[in-house]
């Protein structure tokens, strides 16, 4: 997601993924926070740039899936013994 705000400044970008941290009086200071949990719990984190002035990039970056691999036909034949009891 990039943004073409006014930026963060080095000092609020150090503390951006604390939890409760916000600099707007009405925010509670959990999006960025519970966003970086979501995405560390699936291997990733959370990237954030800014430059005051300019905007702000912020990216959630997750492996990609792999499907799991076809089961042989002895595990299939199995598979489908075990449905049919």
């Amino acid at each position: 997601m990039t943004d073409t705000g006014s930026g963060i400044t080095a000092a609020n970008l150090e503390r951006l993924r604390d939890p409760f941290f916000s600099t707007k009086p009405e925010g509670n200071g959990l999006g960025l926070s519970i966003a970086r949990r979501i995405a560390a719990a699936h291997g990733e984190s959370l990237w954030i740039e800014s430059t005051v002035g300019t905007g702000t990039v912020v990216e959630v970056r997750l492996p990609l899936a792999v499907p799991p691999a076809e089961p042989r036909d002895e595990q299939r034949a199995t598979r489908s013994e075990e449905r049919s009891h």
